[in-house]
Parts: structure tokens; sequence; C-alpha cells
């Protein structure tokens, strides 16, 4: 189910961050894609798990949720820069 995005007094929605320029604005909602998260999730279903990298490397700690947090951080960051470009046009 598709959901709209809800416009506060700012007429920003908190969601995905769409500034809409009107009241009667309506449009679906897309959040913003946590790239960290969906790259996790595809190794995973290829079997590559932090314990199977613990296990073939040999050390404790891959760092794996460190570089998912930074994927998100950047994957936010730069889709927050491109809703910003194409609102400016």
């Amino acid at each position: 189910m598709k959901t709209l995005c809800t416009f506060g007094e700012d007429l920003q929605c908190p969601a995905c961050g769409y500034k809409a320029r009107r009241t009667d604005h309506r449009r679906v909602c897309r959040p913003p894609v946590a790239v960290g998260d969906a790259v996790a999730a595809g190794l995973a279903a290829l079997g590559i798990t932090p314990q199977l990298v613990e296990r073939v490397t040999g050390r404790k700690g891959c760092g794996c949720k460190q570089r998912q947090r930074r994927l998100n951080e950047a994957g936010f960051a730069v889709q927050r820069a491109i809703r910003e470009i194409v609102a400016g046009e």
C-alpha cells in the first residue's frame, strides 16, 4: 500500500523530506533508501554474513556494522543533495 506524504505547517514531509509548494499537494511518500541496509541484506541473501567473514579472515570483529552505518549516512547525504538540486530547478 502506498502512503501519501504528510505535510506540516512548513509544507515539508517529515518522512521523506519532500518540500511542497502548496497546501493541497498530494504525493506518494518515498522515504530515503538506506544503502548500507540494502547492501547488508543483499550479502546476507548470498550467504555472506559477519560470522562467515570473521571465520574466513580469522579476525574477531569484521567492522561490518560500522561500514553499514557509513554507507547509510553517505547514501542519505547523496539522496538529500539530489533532492535539493531537483527542488531548486
